[in-house]
């Protein structure tokens, strides 16, 4: 979500494409998340392009429906992980999962966000935007009129209080906290760089392991 505020802020002197901060959080994920499992499937679906990630994190400033599919991409890999272990667990039950346990297991529900399903099942892209936004920018950072805007899109009247569990009980905010720091990083990435290129020296500490 920083990516779209910070570059549709206006800020083109340090703007960030989505895949700078992509390739930057799946470094952060390698090198230093806890979960084993969680970061190996996580490296996985990511360098195999998982959910068109290649296609979609562009290598480009471009635009802010471009900057979106950022936030669109790790929620839908997000979901994934959700629905991979539903289906693992029934699985280890010798049962097929049914499809009211593989809605059940995706997020938000009908309860969080009743506009962001559509009748068939589907999620509404553009409202699930909006609910992301709602949920994960702070209010501090909505003005009274954005939010209102947002609940009447989303139908969600209140912030939904999420505990989306994956493997070895890492909660979903865990991911949100990792996005924050993410994005600190590849901050600091591309500043060391233009100093570089501005300064043309290179120094040795620089061989770190986010190249």
């Amino acid at each position: 979500m920083g990516v779209v505020e910070w570059n549709q802020a206006g800020n083109s002197d340090l703007s960030y494409t989505p895949a700078e901060v992509g390739r930057t959080l799946r470094d952060y994920v390698d090198h230093f998340f806890g979960c084993e499992v969680c970061r190996v499937n996580f490296l996985h679906e990511y360098d195999d392009c998982g959910f068109h990630r290649c296609e979609r994190l562009t290598t480009e400033i471009g635009s802010i429906e471009e900057w979106k599919e950022l936030s669109l991409w790790l929620f839908e890999v997000h979901n994934g992980v959700n629905l991979r272990l539903m289906k693992e667990r029934a699985e280890a039950d010798h049962r097929t999962p049914t499809q009211q346990e593989l809605t059940s297991a995706q997020w938000p529900s009908r309860n969080d966000c009743p506009s962001c399903w559509h009748t068939d099942g589907r999620f509404d892209i553009d409202v699930i935007y909006s609910f992301l936004q709602l949920t994960y920018w702070p209010d501090e950072l909505l003005t009274a009129d954005k939010r209102r805007d947002l609940v009447s899109v989303t139908g969600n009247a209140k912030e939904p209080h999420i505990v989306e569990e994956t493997e070895d009980g890492i909660e979903s905010w865990v991911f949100s906290l990792v996005g924050l720091i993410a994005l600190s990083v590849v901050s600091w990435r591309v500043q060391r760089k233009r100093e570089i290129q501005r300064t043309g020296k290179h120094k040795k500490a620089d061989g770190d392991i986010f190249v």
